[in-house]
């Protein structure tokens, strides 16, 4: 099984490329590429929730605590509960 995690970056969504940046997630990615490339892409430094914290670094320590406590997922897993986590995280804080 494979998963395609699928990143605008900021200047994307400004109109000056629209091709998103992609990583192809398989059982052999590890979770620090994964979490690597969210960092490298990620945006939300520009807009931080409560003008107090990023919204891929909290994504990325909450779902380190949920591996900790429950044990490690496969990167598949991963890469989704990452997007979702992120999206919660913003959706429910603004």
């Amino acid at each position: 099984m494979s998963y395609t995690v699928s990143i605008y970056p900021d200047e994307y969504a400004h109109g000056l490329m629209y091709r998103p940046v992609t990583l192809e997630v398989t059982e052999n990615t590890s979770i620090r590429k994964i979490n690597a490339f969210f960092r490298k892409y990620d945006d939300s430094h520009l807009y931080p929730i409560f003008n107090s914290f990023n919204a891929t670094n909290r994504a990325i320590r909450r779902l380190a605590k949920y591996r900790r406590d429950y044990g490690t997922e496969s990167p598949e897993w991963y890469a989704m509960a990452l997007e979702k986590e992120i999206s919660d995280i913003v959706n429910n804080c603004i």
